[in-house]
């Protein structure tokens, strides 16, 4: 091996790590990107020192136990300039494109794809569940917990979702060899800001993440296991709605469940999503229904209005589960009369196996 080889496959490994510090320090210390310069300049000077003591006492080593090869060591040390090699590896700070290059194989980390309106220019954030998917099963425990329990071989007690009544009427028959990869999809608004200052609304984002079935639930339940789906900003979707904001999703649903997802040559399974969580504001709003709860039809589940609900007495709670309930063929049929509660169709209508009656489970 020449040494011109060795000193290029060295640089490259001590700049990519380099990187890989750098990022790993601005994540856990959050330092905001206006200060990535500073921090720069402190992890080159750490790494600069860490450097020059590896290769003094390396050179002490080959001095005391290998003198023969110093000269070599020496010419070798010459020719890998540190120096140059740090200062080339902060053009990597420079550019997201090679900061993802380095994040994918360091973490196996997911590129989000910009998508911007011509006519509006409003922007969205998605990342896709396949290539998500793609980056977990290269985790050989989590590639094992998604094909064991993929309903036909899920044997596993820790699994309750298999065993559900929701599960066995409503997700098994949309399944053609009984296996496949079930997700739990997840909304959220958020503030970045003071929520109570005077650009409370201007920074408002609105978030969709999505987690396994597959997974035992001490792994779905973790947080380092929800995966961000989309992110875009919540005035966009009184701008051009939300037809616009999660159609990358929506045609990805359909995409996984007709055309499945290839683990391997030999598997190949569909991908569902099971059911949609989030807080009511969140899921009425993804149900195309009304989002206000001081009038109106309040619920999601029935057609209980606001007024009657108030009215009712607590000697007479019980009456609450005698009210007419909300199925699959009401919401349909509620979308095209725009009644009941339902101001807009929703856009999950459009993913062909939604059932709304059980979509957005109460948790």
């Amino acid at each position: 091996m020449s040494s011109d080889f060795l000193c290029e496959n060295t640089r490259k490994h001590l700049a990519e790590n380099f990187v890989y510090f750098y990022l790993k320090s601005r994540h856990f210390f959050l330092i905001p990107k206006s200060k990535s310069n500073q921090l720069c300049e402190l992890v080159k000077e750490i790494v600069l020192k860490f450097a020059d003591d590896y290769f003094l006492l390396f050179e002490q080593f080959l001095k005391e136990e290998c003198p023969s090869i110093v000269n070599s060591y020496n010419s070798y040390k010459n020719k890998l300039n540190l120096q140059e090699m740090i200062d080339l590896s902060l053009e990597h700070l420079l550019s997201n494109k090679k900061i993802f290059e380095i994040l994918q194989n360091k973490f196996n980390f997911v590129e989000p794809i910009e998508i911007i309106d011509e006519e509006s220019k409003l922007k969205i954030l998605y990342i896709p569940i396949k290539e998500t998917l793609s980056s977990i099963i290269k985790n050989e425990t989590l590639l094992k917990y998604i094909i064991i329990n993929s309903y036909l071989n899920a044997t596993n007690k820790e699994n309750f979702f298999f065993k559900s009544t929701y599960f066995e009427e409503h997700i098994s028959p949309l399944l053609t060899n009984k296996n496949g990869i079930f997700i739990k999809l997840y909304s959220d608004e958020i503030e970045i800001c003071n929520p109570i200052g005077s650009a409370k609304t201007k920074h408002k984002l609105c978030v969709v993440y999505f987690t396994i079935l597959n997974f035992p639930e001490y792994l779905s339940s973790s947080s380092d296991l929800y995966f961000l789906l989309t992110v875009f900003n919540d005035s966009n979707v009184k701008k051009k709605g939300l037809q616009f904001c999660l159609f990358p999703l929506i045609r990805e649903l359909n995409e996984l469940y007709f055309e499945e997802f290839q683990i391997s040559n030999l598997i190949k399974m569909p991908v569902i999503a099971a059911f949609m969580t989030g807080d009511n504001l969140s899921i009425h709003r993804m149900l195309g229904m009304q989002t206000w709860f001081s009038s109106g039809y309040i619920c999601r589940f029935c057609f209980i209005g606001y007024k009657q609900l108030c009215s009712i007495r607590l000697e007479e709670l019980s009456t609450l589960f005698l009210f007419e309930y909300r199925d699959n063929s009401s919401y349909i049929e509620d979308f095209k009369s725009l009644s009941n509660g339902l101001i807009s169709p929703s856009v999950f209508r459009s993913v062909a196996y939604i059932n709304f009656q059980y979509f957005s489970p109460l948790i």
